[in-house]
């Protein structure tokens, strides 16, 4: 499969250090929803998808971050709404693009991040520079409340090498 189990995710997701007990209750690629964590009243909004270039032209993917993204085909999609759901999202995001050898778009600020520069920013480390305006159509259409309630859909991209090294 191109995700690992959820099992396997949720022992990653322990093991970076990460306070967080991951729902393993559902497919990773057939899922699709709210998760609710059983160690506390948070949880995220979830999606897998095949990746394609509507979907980066709407998240405003800078065209100089298309080359981190070639050869992708997938894409995970985090939604959260208090930052208790952030601290989930973070954990299960940047874990999930490190066994995937995946990527994270953080759409607030618009960045693109291998999974070693999202999990600094997971670990409050780092934070990543806003990109210009224009590439984040989402601060033209939408409220900041809006955007607040979907500041991180943090998107995962799973390389097509995955497959071929984890089947």
């Amino acid at each position: 499969s191109l995700l690992p189990s959820v099992d396997v995710w949720a022992a990653a997701i322990r093991q970076e250090g990460f306070d967080v007990e991951l729902c393993t209750s559902f497919n990773p690629i057939s899922s699709a929803g709210f998760l609710p964590c059983p160690d506390s009243g948070s949880g995220f909004e979830y999606s897998f998808s095949s990746l394609n270039a509507a979907i980066l032209e709407e998240l405003g993917v800078a065209h100089e971050e298309l080359k981190l993204i070639s050869g992708m085909d997938s894409i995970v999609g985090f939604c959260y709404k208090t930052e208790a759901d952030l601290k989930v999202v973070k954990a299960a995001s940047v874990t999930l693009a490190k066994l995937t050898e995946g990527i994270v778009i953080e759409c607030e600020s618009g960045a693109v991040m291998d999974s070693k520069k999202a999990l600094e920013w997971a670990y409050g480390r780092y934070e990543p520079p806003v990109i210009a305006q224009n590439n984040l159509p989402y601060r033209n259409k939408l409220s900041r409340i809006t955007i607040a309630k979907l500041v991180l859909a943090l998107l995962i991209v799973i390389y097509w090498l995955y497959r071929l090294f984890h089947q």
